[in-house]
């Protein structure tokens, strides 16, 4: 497991912190990718993908740079699977916009959306939680690990001052995942020492859910006038996922079935 759920003992804050390397590793070598804001984007989705009640809740996370023209998109469940891709290596997210989208199975998806200002994502996000869910909340994130720390109701003063000052006297959290050899267990007692409770352990992995049946209807969404274009010019399509880059073919015949059930 490389994932914690904890509480502080005297129930002033819970928090969420993981050890991301495997996850992070696979979605770079997919995405042929060296930005450390990737990794720390996909961290951040799967933290928050645990927060999620219903079994099949999921949100995304949309970082967009200033003119909009790149971004950093993961998107998670409450089971931890996480799957997500970057539309440019060297995207520069300071001044451009998160926008966090959550599926609650609800009629409409709740929409929050703030400018981004520092570039650090770490910031980006406590000011979303801030501003956005008005939740006050730390948030500590490395291209392979961190943590999300939230202020529960009724939090003991005493006790939040201390956090505050943990926080602020923190070394790197990545220098910190390094110390504890990648075990979220460790990383936690460097930072709050005996001051908390795991109340669960989990685990957040890359995993994509696309299906050659998802591209089926992703060919059905496009139109039949657009389709039957396809089927007369091309006679085949080739469709790749954006998150895992898997490319999956349809026949004319496969097409022509699609087009008649559309």
């Amino acid at each position: 497991m490389n994932t914690i759920i904890a509480i502080d003992k005297t129930g002033s804050y819970r928090l969420y912190a993981a050890v991301t390397t495997e996850m992070v590793t696979a979605a770079e070598e997919i995405h042929q990718s060296s930005n450390s804001s990737f990794g720390m984007v996909l961290t951040a989705a799967g933290l928050m993908g645990l927060m999620l009640k219903g079994q099949r809740d999921k949100l995304s996370l949309i970082f967009k740079n200033e003119d909009n023209s790149g971004e950093i998109l993961a998107t998670a469940n409450a089971d931890g699977h996480v799957k997500g891709y970057i539309s440019e290596d060297n995207i520069n997210l300071k001044g451009g916009s998160l926008t966090v989208i959550k599926d609650l199975g609800l009629k409409e998806p709740y929409i929050g959306k703030i400018e981004l200002e520092s570039g650090d994502i770490s910031r980006d996000l406590a000011k979303y939680f801030a501003v956005s869910e008005q939740q006050p909340s730390a948030v500590a994130l490395a291209p392979n690990g961190g943590f999300i720390v939230q202020v529960l109701p009724d939090a003991n003063d005493e006790v939040i001052s201390k956090l505050e000052d943990t926080l602020f006297m923190m070394d790197s959290i990545a220098l910190l995942i390094e110390d504890a050899k990648e075990d979220p267990r460790e990383l936690l007692k460097l930072i709050f020492k005996d001051d908390i409770e795991i109340l669960d352990e989990r685990e957040i992995k890359w995993q994509c859910d696309c299906s050659k049946d998802r591209m089926a209807a992703a060919l059905v969404s496009i139109g039949k006038k657009d389709l039957a274009e396809i089927i007369e010019q091309d006679g085949k399509a080739e469709l790749s996922c954006h998150f895992c880059r898997s490319s999956y073919s349809f026949t004319k015949e496969e097409l022509m079935e699609i087009y008649k059930n559309a």
